[in-house]
């Protein structure tokens, strides 16, 4: 049986490049195919009369390497200079202003309706209340090059902010003073270390000759994820502000001290970098949704009771993004279908201790939003194509 299981294996991820690189043209989510891909592997394994081991136990751990490969990914996106920097203000304060409310409002729904405590219902909103940038940035490539730019960095804050905030609530018992004071120390201390952290990546980039380089700096990242979480610092703060220094190196070029790293020749290596964390990223995920489809109740997952609340929740996102991008003088079509929920909404809510996870927040509820939030993106860019408007939309 191990010549079919290895065959198996290989066309579950060739399937899964198909659907990568074939969703601009299709429209489909690549994130719809790869649950459907999952679900319907249990029956085939059923029928094959293959007993699936137990894979439940895996999800935390593949869940942890793919929130570090997202984050890290998502900070060497973002670039920062002063003619983005209206773009950069407007996509932080639309991803801030629909992640506080969301998860705020649907935190009181949760204390009114199953009468739990608000920190705990703000643990269980916070994770639906994030855009999944895995998601949203493939789809984003139908649009015009502002619009398309606006929900790449518009996504990576929502993913970003979404798990700080989500950690920082879990961490602290009660927000307040103390709590914005300690939380400030460790930022502190997270950015000294990030920064630190950063000239020995650059200083290993730069002056590693061998063939193989990248393999043992993504470890050493992992080693630093590992420590600050051993100390009780914001690991995943440390991962982003590291990603953020490796993505503007090139800027502290103009301190003279720095000047033995070379900066302005790291950008190629970090190029090469960036392209292997997709690489990998691109594995991770792909193992995760076929492995959370895979534990998946088909019969379960067609439940109109759950429906009916996530129908209603889902509404919800779309009113409140709209109300923004009015406030904020964005353009509402077709920015306002670009909520999707995915891979961080799943890694979060799995990392949560069952004494605070609701039950009424369980898989089946978590796979239909992450399913009708990429339905209803595909249906708003039905009709969209990049070159109707190449230059409209955000560009100043």
């Amino acid at each position: 049986m191990e010549l079919p299981a290895l065959a198996l294996l290989s066309i579950l991820v060739l399937l899964c490049y198909v659907f990568e690189v074939s969703s601009a043209r299709t429209r489909i989510p690549s994130v719809l195919l790869l649950l459907g891909l999952g679900m319907g592997l249990r029956p085939v394994c059923s029928a094959l009369g293959w007993a699936a081991p137990e894979l439940s136990r895996l999800l935390p751990e593949i869940g942890t390497v793919g929130l570090i490969l997202i984050v890290l990914e998502g900070a060497l996106e973002l670039r920062f200079s002063r003619s983005r920097a209206p773009l950069i203000l407007r996509s932080l304060g639309l991803a801030v202003l629909t992640l506080m409310a969301f998860s705020m409002g649907l935190a009181y729904v949760l204390t009114q309706a199953v009468g739990c405590d608000f920190r705990t219902g703000l643990l269980n909103a916070l994770p639906l209340a994030v855009i999944s940038s895995a998601v949203a940035v493939p789809t984003s490539r139908l649009l015009g090059p502002a619009d398309a730019e606006f929900i790449i960095y518009e996504s990576t804050f929502s993913d970003i902010l979404g798990v700080l905030a989500f950690n920082f609530v879990l961490v602290h018992e009660v927000v307040g003073l103390a709590a914005v004071k300690s939380f400030l120390f460790q930022l502190l201390l997270s950015g000294l270390l990030a920064f630190g952290g950063t000239l020995l990546l650059a200083f290993l980039i730069s002056r590693l000759k061998h063939r193989i380089k990248f393999g043992p700096i993504l470890a050493l990242v992992i080693l630093l994820y590992s420590v600050a979480k051993y100390f009780h610092l914001p690991a995943l703060l440390l991962i982003l502000v590291l990603g953020l220094f490796l993505a503007n190196f090139r800027k502290l070029g103009r301190f003279p001290r720095l000047a033995f790293l070379h900066p302005e020749s790291l950008e190629p290596e970090v190029r090469r970098f960036d392209e292997l964390l997709a690489e990998l990223t691109f594995v991770v995920r792909i193992t995760f949704f076929l492995l959370f489809g895979f534990l998946i109740d088909l019969k379960a997952f067609f439940r109109l009771d759950v429906l009916f609340w996530v129908a209603a929740g889902l509404l919800g996102v779309y009113v409140l993004r709209a109300a923004f991008l009015f406030i904020l003088r964005l353009p509402l079509h077709p920015l306002i279908f670009f909520a999707p929920r995915g891979l961080i909404t799943v890694l979060l809510l799995l990392q949560l201790p069952s004494a605070l996870r609701l039950v009424q927040i369980d898989d089946v509820l978590v796979t239909q939003v992450v399913v009708l939030s990429a339905i209803v993106m595909m249906a708003g860019t039905a009709g969209v194509s990049r070159a109707d408007n190449p230059d409209a939309g955000l560009a100043d």
